[in-house]
């Protein structure tokens, strides 16, 4: 375990993706995975976002049709994996003034 305090970016982010237990300056205590900073924001359980692609990033199949040639383009969602959350996991946003200390849990 290893304790963060005051919560600064240089202390943080050697430890994203690692289980954390933050402690809110009114008492709360909220357990997640640390997912990123964002300004002035920690965000905790934060899936791997998809992006959206453009009609020039996805990807182009040249298939023969009666001697002539046709492009076919891909969904971008079949290609995607489905990733399960465990339950009671949803994305968290913390404003970093409200946290009064993070504990890093491995």
């Amino acid at each position: 375990m290893q304790r963060i305090d005051p919560a600064k970016s240089e202390q943080i982010r050697p430890h994203i993706g690692r289980p954390v237990l933050v402690y809110l300056r009114d008492g709360a205590e909220i357990f997640g995975i640390l997912s990123r900073l964002d300004q002035r924001n920690l965000i905790l359980n934060e899936e791997p976002g998809v992006k959206n692609l453009s009609p020039k990033t996805t990807k182009k199949l040249k298939v023969a049709k009666k001697g002539g040639k046709k492009s076919v383009r891909l969904a971008a969602e079949e290609s995607q994996p489905v990733i399960a959350r465990p339950a009671g996991y949803t994305p968290i946003v913390l404003d970093r003034n409200f946290i009064a200390a993070i504990i890093v849990l491995q």
